[in-house]
């Protein structure tokens, strides 16, 4: 009897194998990897690789083509570019003054009850990262990522809705407290910046000075809402334009470029249909 058990066991695992070749039997493994590899890659210096190289660095399997999802509260993103964008060219630099990078990206909660569904969390360690400082190595905070991820046949990430907690008070511990004054020097910086890197066909003030008091004439905007016609949305749009000017420039110009926009809050944060291809409930869920 246990002989005839074993026997049909081994057939139920071969007949699974034939139907679904690529559905691995060891989807939980295979699915831990996939996101553990994804947060590597944010981790200083190996997310240099997609500030010097974009896209073409991402290693194939890791985001299907047409990977889109949701991150709160910065907004939606569409597509392979717009996704491996976000989570690989938004991973800080070591730069004056502070030199803060993530130095470790540590999955301490994960499940995967299908081979298409998992949830997770993500601890980023923040530290001081310059050789020729007495602090090199100290640690500074932790930023926190809750996340449910949808899965292709292959094990690529085809979909993925998360979620940024305290992004406020976490960029309070490494920036100076907001006063008028402070909101008017980091609007003079950000206005530099995008007056270096969107230039020619790109260009989107007339001036340094078109683009401050453009900017200034603008909510300031908070790190816990940043999806909004603000200037906080602009600074993260900035980043990204550095790696995709064409893309990226009209987010940070006067009209907000359908990104740094005053998305309504049913429409952007529950536009599961539009974003996912699926009613609001299903994608995430194990059928």
């Amino acid at each position: 009897m246990a002989h005839l058990l074993t026997k049909l066991l081994c057939c139920c695992a071969v007949f699974v194998a034939f139907i679904n070749p690529t559905w691995s039997l060891n989807y939980q493994k295979r699915n831990l990897q996939t996101i553990t590899a994804i947060y590597n890659r944010t981790v200083y210096p190996a997310n240099l690789a997609f500030l010097q190289n974009g896209t073409g660095s991402v290693p194939a399997g890791l985001f299907n083509p047409n990977a889109s999802g949701r991150v709160s509260p910065v907004g939606n993103f569409s597509g392979f570019q717009e996704s491996t964008e976000y989570f690989f060219a938004l991973a800080p630099v070591p730069r004056a003054p502070t030199y803060v990078a993530f130095t470790k990206a540590q999955i301490v909660e994960f499940t995967s009850g299908c081979p298409d569904v998992a949830a997770s969390v993500v601890y980023f360690t923040n530290s001081v990262v310059n050789a020729t400082a007495a602090d090199n190595g100290k640690y500074i905070t932790t930023l926190k990522q809750v996340a449910f991820w949808k899965f292709d046949r292959e094990g690529a990430v085809l979909y993925y809705d998360a979620w940024i907690p305290n992004l406020a008070p976490y960029n309070a511990i490494q920036t100076t407290t907001l006063t008028p004054q402070v909101e008017a020097g980091e609007i003079e910086q950000l206005c530099g910046a995008v007056q270096q890197e969107c230039v020619g066909g790109n260009t989107q003030y007339n001036s340094t000075a078109d683009c401050v008091r453009t900017l200034s004439g603008k909510p300031f905007g908070d790190w816990d809402e940043v999806w909004g016609d603000n200037v906080v949305c602009r600074q993260v749009h900035a980043i990204l334009a550095a790696v995709d000017p064409v893309v990226h420039c009209p987010h940070v110009g006067p009209t907000g470029g359908g990104k740094c926009v005053n998305e309504p809050y049913n429409e952007g944060y529950f536009d599961d249909e539009a974003l996912f291809g699926s009613p609001e409930g299903q994608t995430f869920m194990c059928k």
